[in-house]
């Protein structure tokens, strides 16, 4: 690749590209920028946890639907943060799984309100029980 802006050195490419040694669930140092991307991950979590609650607490066989939902959110969590550790320009970090379940768990915290539960109701989106 030419630099087309002026004189530069030309860029070659690798045939074949390797991550080498890239972490899996790292803890990196916190850092002020970083409470941004924590408090984007809780609320990125939280409809997953409102509303899978709500989807497994009408399902008749889902005995425990809280612990479901917390369940799904940690799977689906580990899951973008071990793809990641496989992609060159992310990073694999255990502090966005931690804030993933929490969100999840605050999602279904916030099913459990009885106001909550009454809103979804008269949306249409569940039955109230």
């Amino acid at each position: 690749v030419h630099n087309a802006f002026g004189t530069g050195a030309d860029l070659t490419m690798p045939e074949r590209y390797a991550i080498i040694h890239q972490p899996l669930l790292a803890l990196s140092r916190p850092h002020l920028s970083d409470w941004r991307d924590v408090l984007l991950n809780i609320a990125g979590f939280m409809p997953l946890g409102l509303f899978f609650c709500a989807w497994f607490s009408l399902q008749r066989p889902a005995a425990f639907p809280a612990f479901l939902t917390i369940l799904l959110g940690i799977a689906i969590s580990l899951g973008i943060e071990v793809m990641q550790a496989y992609l060159p320009d992310r990073t694999s970090d255990l502090r966005d799984a931690i804030a993933n379940a929490l969100g999840t768990v605050m999602g279904v915290s916030l099913y459990r309100i009885r106001f909550v539960r009454t809103l979804l109701a008269e949306g249409g989106s569940v039955r109230q029980r």
